[in-house]
């Protein structure tokens, strides 16, 4: 059977310069899929998109799944943007 290595990432709250750690720990380990599970961007306009840009970097599925702090809202659009097949909205499934 074949090891699942899965990252996940909440409460980054758009802290880039703790993102790049992150991945970094990351690609070192070579994980198989990344979780985004809440309060990932900040409230600056396009927060969200220069996160997701980052992590596509990883070239593994990305699976978002917003906090209860946030709106559904917050990530439609971003995620529309970028129109990545990696990027699965957990908003909508």
């Amino acid at each position: 059977m074949q090891e699942l290595k899965l990252g996940v990432i909440s409460d980054l709250e758009g802290n880039i310069a703790k993102l790049n750690k992150i991945l970094k720990i990351f690609l070192k380990n070579k994980i198989n899929a990344l979780v985004l599970a809440g309060d990932i961007p900040s409230h600056r306009k396009n927060s969200l998109i220069k996160i997701l840009k980052k992590c596509l970097a990883l070239k593994t599925l990305i699976f978002i799944v917003p906090g209860s702090h946030e709106s559904f809202d917050d990530y439609e659009k971003p995620i529309k943007k970028l129109n990545n097949k990696l990027i699965i909205d957990g908003t909508k499934k």
